[in-house]
């Protein structure tokens, strides 16, 4: 029994007998130039493997492959957590464009209230416009902070326990803990934004794979976390 191993645009790819080929990400590399202390005899000849035994390669094939599905799916929740950040972002954007606008009509409306009124009712129609003016100020504040805490927010990075940055796999659910955003839906997938400071997320915090926590009086179990 015999493996070959060769280069291609900057990959192994593992091909067996009767096995067909396999892709081997780089990490993995070395760990097929160590599995000769549990497999058998290992000569290299320009990237040629020929192993023995052949009761134990099944095993390592297995042990190889389920590692690189593993891999692979992580790398897939990366890139859907920078998704769900972008998408964060976008949303936060939103509603600093919408508290602008809102900002600006209320100091128009002020502006008109004061060419066209007098007495008690300019007096009463421009602390009005104050008043809403200033409660659109206090949530553009708010909505830029969310935004500039969301941009530090790291997630390209697979994490194993429940911190900021970390997307938490449920049965039905996911929580991505990030920003405040409630509960949004993405594709088929339904997820919770939470703030890092929010009560949910500081029950969640360390957490881990097999963990369970109560959600809307309903006991959930952690699939999974990346």
């Amino acid at each position: 029994m015999c493996i070959f191993v060769r280069k291609e645009y900057g990959r192994l790819l593992l091909s067996v007998q009767c096995f067909g080929e396999l892709a081997i990400p780089l990490p993995y590399q070395r760990f097929l130039l160590t599995v000769k202390t549990t497999i058998g005899v290992i000569c290299l000849r320009t990237h040629r493997v020929f192993l023995t035994w052949k009761s134990q390669l099944s095993v390592f094939l297995c042990k190889l492959t389920a590692n690189y599905d593993k891999d692979m799916a992580a790398q897939e929740m990366i890139g859907f957590k920078n998704s769900l950040k972008l998408l964060g972002q976008q949303i936060i954007e939103n509603r600093i464009a919408a508290a602008q606008a809102a900002i600006d009509n209320a100091q128009e409306a002020a502006n008109n209230e004061s060419k066209s009124s007098a007495g008690d009712k300019y007096e009463t129609g421009r602390a009005m416009g104050h008043l809403e003016k200033d409660m659109y100020t206090r949530q553009q504040a708010e909505n830029l902070k969310e935004l500039a805490q969301l941009k530090t927010v790291k997630a390209d990075m697979h994490y194993t326990t429940a911190r900021t940055g970390a997307l938490i796999v449920c049965e039905a659910q996911y929580f991505f803990i990030a920003a405040g955003l409630g509960k949004q839906q993405v594709d088929d997938r339904q997820v919770f934004f939470l703030s890092p400071l929010s009560p949910l997320a500081r029950v969640l915090l360390n957490k881990k794979a097999g963990d369970t926590f109560i959600f809307n009086k309903q006991e959930m179990v952690i699939i999974e976390i990346y």
